[in-house]
Parts: structure tokens; sequence; C-alpha cells
């Protein structure tokens, strides 16, 4: 940098002030600074203060910074298509809402069927709330009831899957924020495999029946990140007690350590989260350019946004798969692979959703079979405690014969 500095070290505490003149994007970059327009009084402050501070500390200490206007989608949409590609994608409900035709709800419209009321302030405390008011298994039934069972294959938009595939093609890594699976799953049909590869936290749960179809011979595609678990495994992170517990594990982690260096596009989701929100504003520095897609009236934190330099691009939600998908594939002009791929995928991707279904209808059977071997291992009461809270945990009922045998110790048969 050129220009007069002050630099003051605290124990905790970095303050840098200054003018950032015609700095290269490296040396901008080195400072945590690569975001400043040229010529602009900033005042940056780095800090190892919880995330909530952070937010604080960020808006009370940035002296000028201009409100950052709505990008221009159809520019955008060039960009990821060519110079842009390998971003990071973050996927949310609307992914699963689009690829649905509706039948799978967004979190707005689920915490309304619970309630009966709009939702209003962080879902984690809402839908704790919700919990302890019909009690922890009811609430996972009805999530599972809510966003797997009530799903047919007729509800599938096929078209719209091969444009969110054509787009997750484009992106260097994938997370979805969603806890079921079948709407993601298609991810990977134009990722150099067809293997649906799901990765969470595990636990080293005994217990779980895996969701990953077996791996044919040949090329693997990357795999989906799922930081807040899959219903289908029993290990959601939903609630703020669950947040709390799993704030710093692993699968939390991985979803911000997926950004780094990299750009970060956001579509479908409406980061009503403040664990995420702060999770993203205490990590901004490692993150390039982050671009949230949505339609105007969605961005509802408007002021965070300002402040963790995130790019607002106004989108509509029933065109934002579908011009970006063909932006894409218009830019495969070489060797056409992206394309030709489409039109070979887009013959069985009906084959493709019957086996996720398949998948799904098999569970049921899956577990009944589990608890035979168990019982017939004679097993310790301990251990069918532990499967008993696994098949609640993933929103079914007990097999009877577990059921009947843990229900004969008094001590648990809560």
């Amino acid at each position: 940098h050129r220009g007069s500095r002050r630099m003051t070290q605290t124990a905790t505490t970095l303050t840098l002030t200054g003018r950032v003149k015609g700095s290269s994007f490296a040396e901008r970059s080195a400072c945590g600074a690569h975001s400043s327009p040229v010529g602009e009084e900033r005042r940056l402050v780095y800090s190892e203060r919880p995330p909530a501070a952070v937010h604080r500390q960020a808006v009370s200490s940035t002296e000028r910074v201009d409100p950052l206007p709505l990008r221009k989608f159809d520019s955008l949409c060039s960009e990821l298509a060519t110079t842009r590609g390998g971003f990071t994608l973050w996927l949310g409900a609307g992914a699963s809402v689009a690829a649905t035709r509706g039948a799978l709800p967004t979190w707005n419209r689920l915490v309304q069927d619970l309630t009966g009321e709009p939702p209003h302030g962080d879902f984690p405390i809402q839908l704790e709330a919700i919990a302890q008011d019909i009690g922890h298994a009811e609430f996972r039934k009805h999530l599972r009831r809510r966003l797997i069972s009530a799903v047919v294959g007729t509800d599938f938009d096929h078209e719209n899957l091969l444009h969110q595939a054509a787009i997750a093609a484009r992106a260097g890594s994938i997370v979805s924020f969603n806890i079921e699976y079948l709407s993601a799953a298609a991810l990977c049909l134009l990722r150099g495999g067809e293997t649906f590869l799901p990765r969470t936290f595990e636990e080293h749960d005994p217990f779980g029946v895996t969701v990953t179809t077996d791996t044919n011979p040949g090329l693997i595609g990357s795999p989906i990140y799922f930081p807040h678990g899959l219903l289908q495994k029993g290990n959601t992170v939903l609630t703020k007690p669950e947040y709390d517990r799993h704030r710093a594990s692993f699968a939390m982690a991985t979803a911000l350590h997926l950004c780094v260096g990299a750009d970060l596009v956001i579509i479908g989701m409406s980061l009503g989260d403040s664990y995420l929100r702060d999770a993203i504003l205490q990590n901004r520095r490692w993150i390039r350019d982050i671009f949230w897609l949505g339609e105007d009236a969605t961005f509802a934190y408007r002021e965070w946004a300002r402040v963790a330099r995130v790019t607002c691009v106004d989108a509509q939600n029933s065109e934002v798969w579908r011009t970006l998908s063909n932006a894409i594939l218009a830019s495969d002009t070489g060797s056409k692979t992206l394309t030709n791929w489409v039109d070979e995928r887009r013959a069985r991707i009906g084959e493709f959703v019957d086996e996720m279904l398949h998948q799904h209808a098999e569970f049921e059977r899956r577990l009944a079979q589990k608890a035979g071997h168990l019982m017939a291992c004679k097993v310790t009461i301990d251990k069918a405690q532990m499967f008993a809270d696994f098949c609640l945990n993933a929103g079914h009922e007990v097999p009877s014969p577990i059921r009947e045998f843990v229900e004969s110790e008094p001590s648990l048969a809560s």
C-alpha cells in the first residue's frame, strides 16, 4: 500500500486505518481489503471475539461504505458460464421447491403449517419452540411426512433437475442446506459420474442406514455436502440446542472451508439463520466475491449483506435456474461435452428419480430388518435404546420388537 498508515496491536484486535489507493489485487488481498473501492477511507477490524460481537463492531467501525447496488443477473450468468467457473454453490429450500414444482415446502411454509402462524425471528429458535410444543418424535415425523414421504415421481420437474445439474457442473464444490436428499441427488448427473455421494457428519452411528447408491465402474463425481445433516441418517441440526452443540462441528466448518479462495454463489436461500450469517461474516476475508441470488423483495438482511460485502442479485425465482443453465450451455461451444451429456441424461432422468424414491421406500423395510437382527443377537438394552433413538431422530416409528424391549425397562419407557 502507498500512503500513510497507523497500526495498533492489542491482544485480540488489529486495527488498520489509511487510504487504499491504486494497489494491486494481491496486495490488497494480503491485508484483507480486496473488496475496498479505490480511494475509499476504511477502518478494518479483525477480532477473535464471538461472531455476534464481530458483526456489531464491523457495523459500528465502518466509517464509510456505500450500499451495494443490485447486480445485473444476465451479466453475472455470463461470467459464471465463462470466466468465473469453479465457484462454490450453496443451495437452500428454494432448490427443492423448484425441483418438485412446489411439492416440497419452503421453511417459511413448513413453519406456518406446523404453527398456523406466519414465521418470525430466527429459524433455529422457531424450530426449537415447535419441537418443545409437539415433542421431538412428532416433530421429526412431521418433517419426514412433509419433506420425503409426500413426494412422488410425478412431482419432479425433470427439466428443472437438468437445469440445476448444469449449474452444479460449473461449480467446484456443492453444499446443500436441506435435510432431504431427493432433490439434491440429481446434482451429480453432469459432474463426471452419476453416483450420488452425500457427505455429512456421522458421529460413528452404528445404526445409520446409508442413502448412497452403489458406485458404478469408471468416473466418480464430487460429493455433495449437507451441513444440516440428513433426516434419513437421523443426524439433523435444526433447533437452537442442536446448533449450539454442532456449531464448531467439522461438517459446519466444511461448508465455509469449501469457499476458501473461491467465489460463493447462493441460490434458493433466505439466510434466515443468524448462525450462518455470523459464520460468513467471521470468515469473509477468505472468500472472494459472494453473490446472493433471489428476488429483490426477499433480501431481508441488507445491512448484514452490506457489512459482509455480499452482492445481491435480483433474479426471479421462476427463471433463475433456466436462465443460468442456458447461459452455461450456450457457452459450451468447444467439445460440447456438457451439452451432449444433458441430451443423454434427459432420456434417463426418470429412471434416476425412481431409484431415489426406491431408496426411501426401502428404508422402513431395512429398519425392520436391522431390528430383527439386533433381537436375534440378544442386543443389550443400551444398544436397543440407541437404535430406538435413531429411528425417532429419522422420523420413523420404532420397530415393535425394539419398542417392546425398551419399554420393558421402566427407566427407559419414556
